[in-house]
């Protein structure tokens, strides 16, 4: 009986998706172990705006490593909802690799995009909250904006996708406006931009190269 247990065990943890052991789990252990401080610039697991000017180099492992690192257990649980249901269905739809390589993509693709338009903004409007303390002064870090690509990916497969391209557009703003009033918007609007772009353009490239005829 405990022989048989611990298959049905062993047998479960190898169909756990691939996104859960790789992306769920660090962000998990680091909300549980890391202390918050959204103005520690100094902090190397954190992604601070003005060093992809002022230490470029600096934040080439922060593409990689900071969207595993989370700071807040309710930032963790939203993470827990997109990568849970997007990302597992995207891995199933197109596999684990490609699944994580839309969270890595959309994530970079956030980190610098959100950067350099926050290089334009924060000039014109330095006294604006959201993008001063709430964008320039502060660090960014968590896996939402790759989960958030992740979602876009999705709609992308999706028959559907005007219903989930709805429900984000009803959820940033509205959590924008009631809970975190700073710069998170826009790594996660690019986030979702280019996961639902990127997936839409690898779908018509995959068309136009099967052969006539084909399903």
């Amino acid at each position: 009986m405990k022989r048989l247990a611990e298959t049905r065990v062993g047998r479960a943890l190898r169909r756990t998706p691939v996104v859960v052991w790789v992306l769920l789990v660090p962000s998990w252990v680091t909300a549980l172990i890391m202390d918050r401080d959204e103005f520690a610039t100094d902090h190397l697991l954190y992604y601070h705006i003005p060093d992809l000017t002022e230490a470029p180099l600096r934040i080439l492992p922060n593409l990689f490593v900071t969207p595993l690192v989370n700071t807040q257990v309710d930032q963790v649980i939203l993470i827990t909802i997109l990568i849970g249901t997007f990302g597992v269905l995207v891995e199933r739809r197109l596999g684990a690799l490609a699944a994580l390589a839309i969270f890595w993509g959309t994530s970079a693709a956030a980190a610098l995009g959100a950067g350099v338009l926050l290089h334009l903004l924060y000039p014109l409007f330095p006294d604006v909250h959201t993008f001063g303390e709430g964008g320039w002064y502060r660090v960014f870090n968590g896996a939402s904006a790759g989960g958030f690509g992740l979602m876009a990916a999705y709609a992308a497969l999706s028959p559907r996708p005007w219903l989930w391209i709805g429900l984000f557009a009803l959820w940033e703003p509205t959590f924008w406006l009631l809970v975190t009033n700073d710069y998170t918007f826009a790594f996660h609007f690019i986030a979702f931009t280019t996961g639902f772009v990127g997936v839409r353009l690898y779908q018509r490239r995959q068309r136009r190269s099967a052969p006539a005829g084909s399903t």
